[in-house]
């Protein structure tokens, strides 16, 4: 190929890159990445394969809601106001994380936020603490706010924490700057957090410990089988394997009780609560079992 036509080549498909990024994301976000664009032609120099990626992250991020990259309310670790020094210490420790939203009467009633760094100056004279003395102002985002802006509101405020809401006004989420950073960039590695649960665990006999919030997609492939039938998977609506299961009961289904996949698969819930399934167990079909490596 000639330096003419591999130019040509790149014009054409920075020009398509402009006016897809142009269509679907903020006015001033548009503008500006048109004259990135616009002064990179202008130097002769081809794009990077990390630019390209950055580029590529860009866009489709430009078409992600709030509720896309949120974490869900009920997986939500939180704190309630009054709640003693040592006690609140605790909940970081064990949950992992250094920012905490404060709630008051319950999770639709949040007061704000508090981070690991604000407890700092209370070691040795817990009798001081008050945690309401140190609550940050949440931010709070719709849940169909497109990323870009989220992270535009997150950057005006300096919140690195933000509470999704849905259309009644109600706590659907929340959602961190490292979630979006991470959306953009790949994985960040914290040498203060603890390792993300696994989603399938191997266990003797060909099942499998499934975490509910895996999904369904991922488990299909990684089993090479497909749960629903052709006419049920045109009309899925749901996303992880918890969804199939309250799918497949019509309601929350209890401890112990069994369901049965069209293809032979058997899904067991091994621990649930009144409000969501916390722990499944899958035994493959007998003609379709498919070996998954060991921490997968």
């Amino acid at each position: 190929m000639t330096t003419d036509s591999t130019t040509s080549s790149s014009r054409h498909w920075l020009d398509r890159l402009r006016e897809r990024f142009r269509r679907r994301s903020t006015p001033d976000a548009a503008e500006e990445f048109s004259d990135l664009l616009e002064n990179r032609e202008e130097s002769n120099i081809p794009l990077t394969d990390v630019e390209r990626r950055l580029i590529g992250a860009a866009l489709t991020l430009s078409q992600i809601e709030a509720d896309d990259l949120s974490i869900p309310r009920s997986d939500m670790v939180t704190v309630r106001t009054g709640t003693p020094f040592n006690d609140v210490l605790d909940v970081i420790r064990s949950s992992g994380h250094s920012r905490l939203p404060v709630i008051r009467r319950d999770t639709d009633d949040i007061a704000g936020y508090i981070t690991l760094k604000d407890l700092l100056p209370f070691i040795g004279r817990e009798a001081d603490f008050d945690l309401m003395g140190i609550v940050r102002p949440c931010l709070f985002v719709p849940d169909t706010l497109p990323i870009p802006k989220v992270l535009h509101d997150m950057r005006k405020t300096k919140a690195q924490l933000g509470i999704v809401v849905d259309e009644y006004g109600g706590t659907a989420g929340l959602i961190t700057l490292r979630d979006i950073l991470e959306k953009i960039v790949g994985t960040i590695e914290d040498e203060n957090e603890q390792a993300a649960p696994l989603m399938i665990i191997p266990l003797p006999g060909g099942r499998y410990q499934i975490d509910p919030r895996m999904p369904i997609e991922e488990l299909e492939e990684r089993l090479g089988v497909s749960f629903l039938s052709d006419d049920e998977e045109d009309e899925r609506e749901f996303d992880t394997v918890g969804g199939l299961m309250l799918h497949m009961a019509r309601r929350v289904p209890k401890k112990g009780e069994k369901f049965t996949t069209p293809n032979g698969c058997q899904f067991t819930v091994v621990d649930a609560d009144a409000r969501r399934i916390l722990k499944l167990e899958l035994q493959p079909s007998a003609r379709r079992r498919a070996a998954v490596p060991q921490g997968a």
